[in-house]
């Protein structure tokens, strides 16, 4: 219910009277699957609706010490992917593609494929902003193979934003726009209200928008960063927001060109 809250209305307060009903239940915390997961999905809601940082360090401490006793991979690769995030807000991108890599590879392990595919589409995304394009080429081949393939071929699924990337880099602009059109054409035959539409397509305008400025169009990246905006506000996200008006995006434009010039 306190997820559904995070992705809906936001309300912070709501949201963690849920998680305080499961706290004070000692049937509940006595199971040694609930109590990771609590603190892990606690986490992540105070990342989504307040961005507070040190609350959810804290939950993400207890997550993975629990996590660590039941010697559970899957719970371990979901607390790196948060410390990730948490890097990444922090302007920390190296630290955060790192992270990021190693939750992919627990998660690959636990068999969390849909999960490892999403921190590996954001490892790609910190090596971009850290400068690191021999690493994001690494890890946007990773992507590429099985199991983790289909997320790519898939064009509503996130990664499949880094085979955009990768055609401009290797200076193909048709195949950049032709992936992006792909991409939209798939959102489009969601439903409008569609909180997974929503959630994947400011990724995909950020995306597209950052690909254009490193192209020198900077009108139409323009109106793309708006609609990213607009997207991400509407679903209470601040941390979303806080990545858009950050220098991550600037740095991750430089790559892009620095990329553009030696392909």
């Amino acid at each position: 219910m306190a997820t559904a809250i995070g992705y809906g209305s936001g309300d912070y307060e709501e949201g963690m009277r849920h998680y305080r009903a499961v706290e004070s239940s000692p049937t509940a915390m006595a199971d040694p699957n609930v109590a990771p997961s609590l603190y892990f999905w606690r986490a992540w809601f105070v990342l989504r609706t307040r961005r507070d940082l040190s609350a959810a360090e804290r939950d993400l401490s207890l997550s993975r010490q629990l996590a660590q006793k039941v010697h559970s991979a899957g719970a371990l690769g979901t607390v790196q992917h948060l410390y990730a995030l948490i890097a990444g807000d922090r302007g920390q991108y190296g630290d955060a593609a790192r992270f990021d890599e190693e939750a992919g590879a627990a998660l690959v392990r636990a068999g969390l494929v849909a999960f490892a595919a999403d921190a590996y589409f954001g490892a790609a995304g910190f090596h971009l902003a850290a400068g690191d394009s021999a690493g994001y080429r690494r890890l946007s081949s990773a992507l590429q193979n099985p199991p983790l393939c289909r997320y790519v071929e898939n064009p509503i699924e996130r990664p499949a934003i880094h085979r955009a990337l990768e055609a401009l880099l290797g200076r193909d602009v048709e195949g950049f726009e032709r992936t992006f059109a792909r991409i939209f054409h798939a959102a489009d035959a969601l439903p409008t209200h569609s909180l997974h539409r929503t959630a994947h397509l400011w990724w995909d305008y950020f995306y597209c928008s950052l690909g254009l400025r490193a192209l020198g169009r900077e009108q139409e990246a323009q109106d793309h960063l708006r609609r990213a905006v607009e997207l991400v506000r509407s679903v209470q996200y601040p941390l979303g927001v806080h990545y858009l008006e950050s220098d991550y995006g600037e740095r991750v434009v430089q790559t892009l060109r620095d990329g553009m010039k030696f392909a």
